[in-house]
């Protein structure tokens, strides 16, 4: 029993030592992947960014049942302003949503204080540290067991604090037992640690102006003290930035043998691409938004959006959308179904000016969309009679369709 099970009476759901993996499967070791040194790989940088910053920029709002089974906004929900606007005293909605999916991503979990009032309503979101300062801890067995929230976050001193799982919004992505996300930097470890040390690789090369590894061959007996000297003078020559370019030169019959090749031959530039495909596969973000042109297609851009909603920002949304609901709810609206935390997935797809005018024209057309709805997605100013819809005069209700060949009533212009 650990330390954590004696002191609090509670199994750790984190459970994946991979170290014990390694030695296990005779994995050789490699170099400490860190969340600091993972994202000096600029392409896995640019991924989170991307899925980041369209989860937070997504509109995300409370939605509520009306008569008709159709939904309307509800601003007056006390969660609808904490997801929506403003999370709390120090900082927005968008802060909030943006960091703890980054939290997810890079560390496989996120998580976020409830403080509630008097009414049990949610009435701030507070960020907490992810792991190792917070985690989620299990107490009892079966049908009686219990999850709690253990965190570090609110002292200096390492004490740790027990919070209920109702009052934690837990982000997390593929899990083990479905309470805790594994961390890229465990289970990716050596795919990571590829790119980082591609990244460093180019970084010295270039720092060396781009020369490659030889040596100098010269006539007869060198010296130790003229081996040294003759050393830090090439190096002198032949090093650095301001050195690019330039011609050493030789004396006394001295060759130089080269040993590598150029970074093209020396496929640095492949490797690096191949960084690249790591990349897309890990986050799911299509490679040419980071970087790899090779492989592009010039679809139009509504399929190029739908299929970066479907593979890469579509199951983050449903993850925030799924904790809220459990969360930010009472008990009888998720027992009703009568409200719903969702985003606004249309607010991702992009499509040209055309496409867009020829939709809005269907949609006006089959009384779907009205001007004025039109207009204030556009963000202009509406006009009078605008929220009239209306349908074209020969279309006809399917379930009462009007008879062609009946009579006519008689207005008596023929009389």
């Amino acid at each position: 029993m650990s330390w954590l099970s004696r002191l609090f009476g509670f199994q750790p759901t984190r459970e994946v030592d991979i170290v014990k993996l390694r030695d296990e499967f005779g994995l050789p070791d490699r170099r400490e992947v860190t969340a600091e040194s993972s994202l000096g790989i600029p392409p896995l940088w640019r991924a989170f960014n991307i899925i980041c910053e369209d989860v937070s920029g997504t509109p995300f709002r409370v939605y509520k049942t009306v008569d008709d089974d159709s939904r309307v906004r509800a601003p007056e929900h006390p969660s609808h302003k904490l997801i929506h606007q403003r999370s709390g005293r120090t900082q927005t909605a968008k802060s909030l949503l943006s960091s703890m999916t980054f939290h997810a991503l890079l560390h496989g979990n996120g998580y976020a204080r409830i403080w509630r009032d008097v009414y049990k309503s949610p009435r701030d979101l507070e960020l907490l540290r992810p792991w190792p300062h917070t985690y989620p801890v299990l107490e009892g067995f079966g049908a009686a067991r219990r999850l709690f929230y253990v965190t570090t976050h609110y002292g200096n001193s390492g004490e740790m604090k027990a919070i209920p799982a109702e009052d934690v919004l837990h982000l997390h992505g593929l899990s083990y037992d479905g309470l805790c996300g594994l961390s890229v930097l465990d289970i990716l470890n050596a795919a990571l640690a590829g790119g980082i040390a591609t990244q460093e690789y180019a970084t010295l090369y270039f720092e060396n102006g781009g020369n490659v590894k030889g040596y100098l061959q010269m006539p007869g007996n060198v010296q130790p003290g003229q081996q040294d000297e003759i050393r830090q003078n090439w190096r002198r020559m032949t090093t650095g930035q301001d050195n690019q370019h330039g011609v050493a030169l030789l004396t006394g019959g001295m060759e130089y043998k080269q040993l590598s090749t150029d970074a093209e031959q020396s496929q640095l530039i492949d490797a690096r691409k191949f960084t690249i495909t790591d990349v897309a596969n890990i986050t799911g973000v299509r490679p040419k938004d980071l970087g790899d042109q090779s492989g592009a297609a010039y679809n139009s851009l509504e399929w190029e959006s739908r299929s970066h909603i479907r593979r890469a920002i579509g199951p983050w949304l449903t993850r925030w959308e799924d904790e809220c609901d459990d969360k930010l709810l009472t008990e009888r609206q998720k027992r009703e179904d009568s409200h719903r935390c969702r985003f606004d997935r249309d607010f991702l797809i992009e499509v040209g000016l055309s496409e867009q005018a020829e939709a809005d024209h269907k949609y006006r057309e089959c009384g779907v969309l009205t001007p004025n709805d039109i207009l204030r997605r556009m963000n202009k100013p509406s006009v009078a009679n605008g929220d009239v819809r209306n349908i074209p005069l020969n279309w006809q209700d399917a379930d009462n369709p009007v008879d062609p060949n009946a009579a006519k009533p008689n207005t008596g212009a023929n009389n």
